[in-house]
Order: structure tokens, then sequence, then C-alpha cells
């Protein structure tokens, strides 16, 4: 459940699980819940968990244009410029390019690209996310244009 609400919502989750151990509250922050509490909790305890999430604040929608040195990405005509010439791509190619555009800068788990991008679990398409970066790459003509940060994710190194 709290996969399909991260696909649909930023909405923030805490689980409140009845006798959780430490295994079942990591396997809960790592399909997608924000905190998790073992029962019983203290209510106080569970009102500052939900005061700290609201203080983070929600994301807000994505800008439909990102000009990021020589790139311009723009959502609604899903055209892509680099210098400005036109890049042709792919569609998964443009969603990844803007999943990692839209945090600039900032390492992006490989999981959540394969969910974002792929609706995939991390196992079953791990390769195709390898094969989509690389062709990204040549296509965009920069070296380091999108950056592998090993064991972590990748994150767009700027053009």
């Amino acid at each position: 459940m709290c996969r399909r609400i991260r696909e649909t919502a930023p909405t923030p989750v805490i689980l409140l699980a009845y006798g959780a151990g430490p295994v079942e509250r990591v396997l809960g922050l790592r399909v997608g819940a924000d905190d998790c509490l073992a029962k019983p909790y203290d209510f106080q305890e569970l009102l500052a968990r939900i005061e700290a999430l609201s203080r983070r604040g929600l994301p807000g929608p994505s800008p439909a244009t990102v000009t990021l040195g020589a790139l311009h990405l723009d959502a609604r005509a899903r055209e892509v410029r680099v210098h400005g010439r036109t890049v042709d791509l792919t569609r998964k190619e443009f969603d990844l390019l803007r999943c990692l555009t839209r945090e600039a800068r900032t390492v992006v788990a490989l999981d959540r690209l394969l969910r974002e991008v792929w609706h995939a679990p991390s196992s079953r398409a791990s390769r195709t996310l390898d094969t989509h970066v690389s062709a990204l790459r040549g296509k965009l003509g920069e070296p380091g244009v999108v950056v592998t940060v090993c064991g972590v994710g990748l994150r767009f190194g700027g053009l």
C-alpha cells in the first residue's frame, strides 16, 4: 500500500506496526514510509513525529520547463535542447532526464528511478536503467552530465 501511495501522491506516511522489531521497521522505511513506530507507542511522540514531517513540507509540482546551464527541458512539449540543438529522446530517456533534473545535483536513488520511470521494483529493471543511462549520456553528448554515485544512485551533473 505504501508503494501505491508513493506513486500517486507526495503524502507523508507514518507506519504504526504492532510488535514491529527492527527488521519490520527497516522494511517499512524501505517500501517508502517516512517514519515507523512500533505499538504500543507514546501518543505525544506520534504527534511530534507528525509535526516534524509537516515541517519538511510537501514537494511542489515540478516546473514545466527546466533550464540548467546549456540544457533546456520543456515537459509540456517533451522537448530537450542542449546548446540550442534539439535532442531526440525516447519516452523513458526523457522521463529519466526529467527525474534527474527535477533534483539537479542531488543523488536520486536507483530504486526510486526505477519506481518513477519504469514503475518497477529494482530487481526487475536494473539492466534497463543502465542501458537508458548509457543512451542518454551519448545523446546529450557531454561528459559528466549523468553522474553515477556507486551503490547509491544517479545525479544530474550539469552541462
